[in-house]
Order: C-alpha cells, then sequence, then structure tokens
C-alpha cells in the first residue's frame, strides 16, 4: 500500500529538502535548472543527505516529453531547446498526498524563470502541459526503469 502524505507533512519534507538541499544546489535559477532535472527528482526522492522528515513509500521520479506549455518562457541560453514544437525530456517527482498525487518539480525554472520554487501542482494539471508522460523513469546507470525504490506507473 501507498503511503500518502498529509499536505503538512508534504510542506515539511519540501521545506526540509529545500533547506538542506536544493538551495545549495542552486535547482532556484535557470542556469542551475537546467539539464538536471533527473538528479533533483531522484535527490528529492531520497530526501537529499539528511532524508526526509516524513519517511514512506510516497514519493517517485517519472519522465515526461514533450513540452507543450510556454516555451517563449524558457531560458534558451542554457541549453539546446528550440522556439519551435520542442520535444523536451523532462524529470519530475510525485508525491502521493491525501490530496491527490502532486508533481514536484526543483527544475521547472528552466522552462519558466518566474515559476515557484519548488513548481508543485497537481499531477493532473502538470502533465497537460506535455504530450507524454508520467513514464516510470530510465536510470541511464544501471539500465533499468528504476532509478529511485518506490517507482509507480500513473
Amino acid at each position: 500500500m501507498t503511503h500518502r502524505l498529509s499536505p503538512e507533512q508534504f510542506q515539511e519534507n519540501l521545506d526540509h529538502f529545500q533547506d538542506t538541499h536544493a538551495d545549495w544546489e542552486r535547482y532556484n535559477n535557470t542556469a542551475g535548472a537546467y539539464g538536471r532535472c533527473y538528479d533533483a527528482s531522484c535527490d528529492y526522492d531520497a530526501g537529499g543527505p539528511e532524508g526526509h522528515q516524513h519517511e514512506g513509500e510516497h514519493t517517485s521520479v517519472h519522465q515526461f516529453s514533450g513540452f507543450t506549455g510556454d516555451s517563449s518562457r524558457a531560458d534558451l541560453r542554457h541549453g539546446p531547446y528550440s522556439d519551435e514544437q520542442p520535444n523536451w525530456t523532462h524529470y519530475a517527482a510525485v508525491t502521493e498526498t491525501t490530496e491527490g498525487p502532486m508533481a514536484v518539480d526543483w527544475t521547472y525554472r528552466q522552462f519558466d524563470a518566474s515559476a515557484d520554487f519548488p513548481h508543485v501542482e497537481h499531477l493532473d494539471e502538470y502533465r497537460k502541459r506535455w504530450s507524454t508522460g508520467p513514464d516510470p523513469a530510465y536510470n541511464p546507470m544501471t539500465g533499468s526503469n528504476n532509478p529511485t525504490k518506490n517507482l509507480r506507473q500513473y
């Protein structure tokens, strides 16, 4: 059975990871966010070096592709992006909460520098900006679709 976090527990995990790891990694700016979505999502899934405030089988990493959002907000200086029909592949964490699955994107500012940090929204809303996904994330180090301890398909 999947563990679901209350809104308070979810916020505590977000705050703890941000305070102990995410700000240090500079995921909060477009240059620091570019190309680090997989690492950031896996780090968050694991809770960073200190672990989560609330441990459990509640977070997994997923791949999204074919960005359909407003590509004019993307920082085109920090990657091989194109204004025309971007087919970007991206990773985000998904956390099960009592209010449903929430997408947690620590590097979303590469797509929109003015986005909240971290970018958090219900998975149903988040997936509307992608043509495919969420799919189980592929781990290039192991060659498997299991980069972290608990990966689920939605």
